[in-house]
Parts: structure tokens; sequence; C-alpha cells
């Protein structure tokens, strides 16, 4: 995230491997899955292999070996879950080997609950230090709990830097991510001579005042449907299939009622608003980056139209630090 990929794609569409894994539609026995032990195909057991990788494979073997025994749904539900979280002490939203991140630490939650180990699947896959105020979620799970039940226990089981919102039970179709409609995403600038120590995790602190009238008119470039390859990171190793992206809506406005004393003349925080149908890995921040140069009059706000047509990285601003971006919503049809 700075946004993450795309979220048009139908539910049908096959799992992508950096992102979803294992359904886990198919639960192992609950014996073996409360000892921490996957059941072997001879009968015999082994113990949970030490690396994601290897963990994840043999969940997919697992699960497919007991699709019989199980049944194809298994009496299994659906829920979608809202989440907030403070992502400044996490590696981001995807599970990933020896890393602490947003994914693996609700799957952990829910391992107690559940008795087996599930994934969970998030709409926004936000990058390291991004944060999140309306994240989505879903999963499946076989326990017969209620959805505001479900809420309670993972809340007492989660860190205190995530927090579930709300927990609702979703049709069998629901995907966090693939049936996401849209997104909408918030970065937080603070501007003036010293910097808020209570904001610093939340904000870019830029000593500078700037033009919110010329980076508005700047943004108006980047409305619609167009290609985005300029504003995505030159060091995306997992490129989609295309750049194109829709931004439907782009809002620069400064936020009231900031706790920092009114003293400090030229400090405010301003918020940069952007939603749209799917974002490259870190779209938002290279859009703020540049933003944040037609602010300080240092390229003119026409010149985001010439980025966009050059789809070069170099053309556009730099990327924005990550502790300033929110994912504040995920709309679904």
């Amino acid at each position: 995230g700075g946004g993450g990929g795309g979220g048009t794609e139908p539910v049908t569409q096959p799992n992508r491997r950096s992102e979803e894994g294992s359904e886990g539609r198919y639960p192992p026995p609950r014996s073996a899955a409360r000892q921490g032990r996957p059941p072997r195909s001879d009968g015999g057991s082994e113990s949970v292999p030490a690396s994601a990788d290897g963990l994840e494979s043999s969940l997919t073997t697992l699960y497919t070996i007991h699709a019989t025994e199980v049944g194809r749904d298994g009496g299994m539900r659906t829920f979608k879950l809202t989440l907030a979280y403070d992502g400044a002490a996490y590696a981001g939203w995807q599970r990933q080997p020896g890393a602490a991140t947003i994914q693996a630490a609700v799957e952990m939650a829910l391992l107690p609950i559940e008795g087996r180990r599930v994934t969970v699947h998030g709409a926004g896959r936000t990058d390291a230090g991004v944060h999140a105020l309306g994240q989505v979620a879903s999963v499946r799970l076989a326990h017969p709990l209620a959805a505001a039940a479900l809420m309670r226990a993972l809340n007492a089981r989660l860190p205190g830097d995530i927090r579930v919102l709300r927990a609702e039970a979703a049709g069998d179709d629901f995907h966090a991510r693939f049936r996401a409609c849209s997104k909408t995403y918030r970065y937080r600038l603070a501007t003036g001579p010293v910097a808020d120590p209570l904001e610093r995790r939340y904000v870019w602190h830029l000593p500078h005042p700037l033009d919110r009238a010329a980076m508005q008119a700047a943004g108006e470039h980047l409305r619609g449907r167009h290609d985005f390859a300029a504003f995505r990171t030159a060091a995306d190793r997992t490129a989609p299939d295309t750049t194109v992206r829709t931004i439907s809506d782009l809002r620069v406005a400064a936020e009231r009622g900031s706790r920092w004393p009114a003293a400090w003349r030229g400090s405010e925080i301003i918020g940069i608003e952007v939603t749209g149908d799917g974002f490259l890995r870190h779209m938002v921040r290279s859009i703020v980056g540049t933003l944040v140069e037609v602010g300080r009059a240092r390229r003119p706000a026409a010149d985001v139209a010439a980025v966009l047509a050059a789809r070069r990285r170099a053309r556009a601003g730099p990327t924005a630090p990550a502790r300033g971006l929110f994912l504040v919503r995920v709309d679904y049809g």
C-alpha cells in the first residue's frame, strides 16, 4: 500500500500466491489442530514447518486431503471484519516469514477461537508503517459463535494497536479483496517550523507552508481513468497486468481541530484523500510526493498531466513516507 493491488477482480479468479495462500476451507481434525500438528497422509504426525512458506504448502495439501471428510461447505460461514490499526510496528498487512504483520496477528488471534489455522484475506495490502481506519478482511470459520462474540473474542486476543471495529456475517461468495469496488486512502501532511511530537508517527512533517489550491489543481489532472505507471514504485517486482486505474475523487484540505498550539504561525495539518478502484504499489505515496512539489512551487500544477503521459517513475515526485498514510474505507457494490 500506498495503495495495494486493484480491487475489482471477480471473486472467481484464482488466488494470487503473494496475497492469498490457502483458502483454509477444509479444516484438519480438531484434535490434531489443537496439538499444533497437521496429520500426515500416512497416519503419522509431524511438527508444523518453521517457515511460513512451508506451513502454507503443508496446510494446502492438508485441506485437500480432508475435503471429502468435511464436504464442500463443511458448515462454514464467511465473516466480514472491519479493522483499524497503527501500522508503525508492523511490516505491512501481508504475512511474511520472520516479520510481524497485521494479517499474521489476526490469524494468530483466530487460532484458539477456531481451533485451527485459517487464512484472513485483506482488501488492501498496506505496506510497512501504513495505518488503517477501515481495513476490511474476510475469513471463513466453522465455529458457531455469533458475529458480536467474534469481535469481542478477537479484541481480547489482538495486540492493542490492532482493533476489530465490526464483525458481520457475510454471504459465502464475499471476498474482501475481490469484491471491493473502491478504496479510499488519506495522507496527512504537517506544515510549520516545529513538528507536533504527538503526531510524529502519523504525519509527514514539512517545515515550509504548502499552496493547497495549487495542489488541488494538480490533483484534478489525476481524476478519471489513466495509466498510472509513473506513480508505481520502480522496485515493484510483482507488476500487475495493467497499470490503468480510475481515480474517482481527490481532495486536498486542511484538517480542523489540531492539538498543536496555534502560536506556530503557518502550522497546519493537510489531508490528501484519494478514492479509486484500485492502486498500484506506492501509488498514493508517489502522488502525494508529486503534489507536495507542486505545493512548494517546485513544479507547476499542469506538469502532473505530463507526468501521467510520460509513464516513467523518474518524472514524478518522491515517494512520501509510509507513516502519513491511512486506509480509510473500502466500499462494496
